[in-house]
């Protein structure tokens, strides 16, 4: 039998092997819908095959396959951006899961406030806002409570936010550096047949 791997908890950041029994017990979890998403992205069992993909500028169409499109059609990007643009758009499912669950108003209450994104977050994410289609607008909570738990996910949506940033600064390079090689592999051919007709 293999040995059960930790998973890193959302809430506490602290690792766990049974993060489930965790949620429940010390976080008070009680949504076994809520307490599902939770862990599936804790330990990156998000389903995203059908989602956008997050690279800036590409046209992907959300189909089957976002695994795949990813680590074939980006060849542009290193393997560990790659992971990022997994991550990313394992984060932004679960985000979308969460906010449809909470719309649901769904019973027992939610524990967690990670769909309560800012505006940064809303437009990183505007792809697979769209893709998920029209949903039903919950009243934005302004309470001094809300406001205090809201600024304890902001860390992550910025660094989210700057994960998107170095990846299209990282592009906008690969895609010069491209342009340049281009011009020298015309240049080298040009040279070439120069030369045999000499």
């Amino acid at each position: 039998m293999s040995e059960k791997s930790t998973a890193r908890c959302l809430m506490c950041s602290k690792s766990y092997l049974n993060l489930s029994r965790h949620l429940k017990s010390v976080h008070k979890m009680q949504n076994l819908t809520e307490r599902g998403i939770i862990v599936k992205w804790a330990t990156g069992h998000i389903n995203i095959r059908t989602c956008p993909c997050p690279v800036p500028g590409c046209t992907y169409k959300p189909g089957h396959h976002l695994d795949r499109h990813v680590l074939q059609t980006h060849t542009e990007l290193s393997a560990e951006m790659r992971a990022e643009v997994m991550s990313l758009a394992r984060t932004l499912k679960a985000i979308q899961l969460l906010a449809e669950l909470r719309a649901s108003m769904s019973n027992p209450p939610m524990v967690s406030n990670f769909d309560q994104q800012d505006t940064k977050l809303d437009v990183m994410a505007g792809q697979a806002e769209e893709q998920a289609g029209p949903s039903s607008q919950q009243e934005t909570c302004c309470s001094v409570q809300c406001m205090d738990i809201l600024k304890g996910y902001k860390k992550e949506m910025d660094r989210l936010v700057q994960s998107k940033m170095e990846l299209e600064d990282r592009l906008a390079e690969l895609q010069h550096s491209l342009s340049i090689l281009k011009r020298l592999v015309a240049s080298l051919k040009r040279q070439l047949s120069e030369g045999s007709h000499a």
